[in-house]
């Protein structure tokens, strides 16, 4: 083993499982996997140095630890042989079964970290359980303590349920196919009804319109626009406005004929007095005589 790959793979542990972590770093996760493989070597010190660090006074590290086990469980048969080697040990310091080696604080990520064991451990046990008979001893010990998850279970009746959610979809779209089927044939006959009616109306459209008809309708549109002109003329005729001269001669001739029809009275008046004093005059130096 290169002694700077291992430095690496042990830096990527510690940084990989720290306690103030919540999930393990995507990142760092894929350069441990990166070195990992090249050497069954650097595999079996991954596994060591994991077992340190589930033996940490922390429930959130060792939940980390469990988690990245998992991982490197399910890809490495190497890794596989190395923690079968360590289960029982594996076992007590993640499930905390053990009255005298209880799990470490925090009460939160210990009750996490026991799920997340014994979620591992029976996945570990249905899926390679034949091969390592540790693994298979450790799940019947535990069952009879501990409420697995029953991931498999789970698993069934999640696919149980999905499968008939699938039937009833399928008996729906059976159900609305047969349903327009029963009424396609009244469709039929009225879209065919429609069709030659669309037909008919292109047909009538594409006809030639008859000459006759074009010089009638060109004339009726003339003949209206010929009235439509007339009208605003007679209209301008007859409310045109008089013009300021012609309404100073109109006022001055009334003012004309008031005045005349004034002196002509007073000349009427003058002529009846002295038609009253004449003869008076006339008769008064005949009586003297």
């Amino acid at each position: 083993m290169d002694f700077r790959e291992v430095q690496q793979v042990g830096t990527l542990v510690a940084s990989l499982t720290q306690a103030q972590s919540t999930q393990l770093d995507p990142e760092l996760l894929s350069k441990l996997k990166g070195l990992l493989r090249c050497s069954d070597e650097l595999v079996e010190y991954t596994q060591a140095r994991l077992m340190d660090r589930l033996a940490a006074n922390n429930a959130q590290a060792r939940k980390l630890s469990v988690e990245l086990c998992d991982v490197l469980f399910s890809r490495s048969k190497c890794f596989r042989r190395a923690l079968a080697g360590q289960f029982s040990q594996f076992v007590e310091l993640s499930v905390g079964h053990k009255p005298d080696k209880p799990l470490p604080p925090p009460a939160a990520a210990a009750v996490a970290l026991r799920e997340r064991a014994l979620e591992a451990v029976e996945k570990w046990h249905e899926a390679w359980g034949l091969h390592y008979p540790q693994v298979t001893a450790a799940y019947k010990y535990l069952k009879k303590q501990y409420k697995f998850p029953e991931i498999s279970s789970r698993a069934a009746a999640a696919a149980a349920a999905e499968a008939e959610r699938q039937r009833r979809h399928q008996q729906l779209l059976l159900n609305r196919y047969e349903q327009l089927s029963r009424a396609w044939p009244q469709q039929q006959t009225r879209l065919a009804g429609l069709l030659h009616q669309m037909r008919e109306c292109f047909e009538l459209l594409q006809q030639p319109v008859p000459q006759q008809l074009l010089q009638e309708q060109d004339a009726a549109e003339g003949a209206a626009g010929d009235v439509q002109e007339q009208q605003p003329e007679h209209h301008a005729v007859d409310s045109k406005p008089e013009s300021p001269a012609t309404s100073a001669e109109q006022q001055a001739a009334a003012a004309a004929a008031v005045a005349s029809g004034v002196a002509g009275q007073d000349t009427a008046n003058q002529e009846q007095e002295w038609e009253d004093v004449a003869p008076g005059q006339h008769q008064q130096p005949l009586q003297a005589a």
